[in-house]
């Protein structure tokens, strides 16, 4: 989930719709470093290659039993919702066309 939806979605804000222009450069460092931080969480790794990254560890590491029970609550539908239509996501933004054969998944929505 964290992989293929959400980080990119932080990593990309412009690119994904979420704002109207690209964010700055320093703001976009952040963003990936942000983005790396979750993915380890999600993961359950530490960083061991990055040396930079290594400060982090012990907040990433504080943070794998809040992530495992958290996580499959993501994936569940809300028993309280109204049914749902379900759309294909592109692979790559652009292509909406429905006969495209790669999709990144589906999502439901209201």
């Amino acid at each position: 989930m964290f992989l293929r939806f959400i980080n990119p979605a932080i990593v990309s804000p412009y690119e994904a719709g979420i704002l109207d222009k690209k964010p700055l450069p320093r703001v976009e460092r952040g963003l990936k470093l942000m983005s790396k931080i979750l993915q380890s969480i999600a993961n359950h790794v530490l960083f061991t290659k990055e040396e930079h990254m290594r400060p982090f560890n012990d907040f990433v590491k504080s943070n794998f039993d809040s992530a495992r029970s958290g996580l499959p609550h993501l994936c569940l539908p809300d028993q309280d919702a109204e049914p749902q239509q379900e759309v294909d996501i592109p692979l790559h933004p652009g292509q909406e066309n429905p006969g495209q054969p790669y999709t990144a998944g589906r999502v439901s929505y209201k």
